[in-house]
């Protein structure tokens, strides 16, 4: 942090930030690109041809939607995401308004031969097509109008989507049926998935409570930005759990009725190569879980920093395995690993 801000006070750089097409995240995308991620591109994750899939969010100024890094949503734009830096989409998901300015991507929709997909379209002539699906689909055309909107101006992904869950969510409630949900696994392929929610939203500031004064504007301010995404990502693991639930139960219906033809045909013999029961481990990562309140209160008070004293960062790393191995669906799973089901 105070390395950016070097960076933006210097006069040599003075020059480079008046111009109109270039400005402070502009400089932050550079820094990261060089210091913390070598120059790496998207091409390089997948070269190492391995787990995990790397989703990154910001959020679309003018939408207020959620825009993610990814090869789909990338062919919209008519362009290639093996090519893009690490550095300037991390700097994309991080764009706080005021303190940094939006990231800048050309959409070059139209200049390739990538039709509208499939899916836009069912969504926009299915009738009984929910509101939210139609909404998604609407969202994804409009980048589609590169006459209209030759630009995409990027803000902090948190804006849109606080804990990262809206991109899971949407890709099983946008699709028709459960078994094509996350196209980036094999739904009849896996037997158990574990998500875990790793939120660390700070309190409120509970002194202007005490206080006849009326807030100050930095405390409006800060407020103004807290309390919609605090409210929303609450909506959103709360949605999460329960689109989670139905999912598992439509994937599970789906592999008894797959398993009972297999088994009246075969007979018990055919048991070990009947599908197995998806089972799902929600775990929630969270600063309400610690029971002392006084340390409770130092986490949820913490500032969001680039920067945090080293004996801060020991002590969230230590608490954030305590919360985890604390869990009750983290303890069943470990449970279940270690029985005959483990693989």
């Amino acid at each position: 942090q105070g390395r950016l801000l070097a960076l933006y006070s210097s006069p040599v750089n003075w020059v480079r930030l008046a111009s109109p097409k270039f400005s402070r995240i502009d400089m932050a995308a550079e820094y990261y690109d060089r210091h913390l991620f070598g120059r790496q591109t998207f091409h390089d994750l997948l070269a190492q041809g391995r787990r995990p899939f790397l989703m990154i969010n910001a959020t679309d100024m003018s939408l207020g939607s959620r825009f993610e890094f990814t090869q789909d949503q990338f062919d919209l734009l008519c362009s290639d995401l093996s090519s893009f830096p690490l550095g300037r989409a991390v700097a994309a998901s991080s764009a706080f308004p005021i303190l940094l300015s939006p990231l800048t991507l050309r959409n070059y929709a139209g200049s390739c031969d990538s039709p509208e997909p499939d899916w836009i379209k069912s969504a926009l002539s299915d009738a009984s097509a929910s509101m939210r699906r139609r909404n998604q689909a609407l969202e994804a055309r409009a980048y589609l109008d590169s006459r209209n909107r030759p630009f995409i101006h990027l803000l902090d992904g948190g804006l849109a989507d606080d804990l990262g869950l809206r991109g899971p969510l949407e890709g099983i409630v946008t699709r028709e049926n459960a078994g094509r949900g996350m196209p980036w696994f094999q739904v009849d392929q896996i037997r158990k998935v574990v998500l875990v929610v790793v939120n660390a939203s700070v309190a409120p500031d509970e002194g202007v409570d005490r206080r006849e004064k009326s807030p100050g504007l930095r405390e409006v301010a800060e407020a103004a930005g807290r309390v919609p995404i605090s409210r929303y990502s609450f909506e959103t693991v709360e949605l999460f759990k329960e689109t989670v639930e139905k999912w598992q139960r439509e994937i599970n219906q789906r592999r008894q009725s797959t398993n009972a033809p297999a088994s009246a045909v075969s007979g018990s013999s055919a048991g070990k190569s009947l599908l197995e029961e998806l089972q799902f481990y929600p775990i929630e990562v969270n600063f309400d879980a610690v029971p002392d309140e006084t340390e409770r209160k130092f986490f949820k008070k913490l500032p969001t920093s680039f920067k945090l004293p080293p004996e801060t960062v020991d002590r969230l790393r230590e608490v954030a395995a305590r919360l985890l191995r604390q869990s009750e669906n983290y303890r069943k799973l470990l449970r279940d690993l270690n029985g005959p089901t483990m693989r």
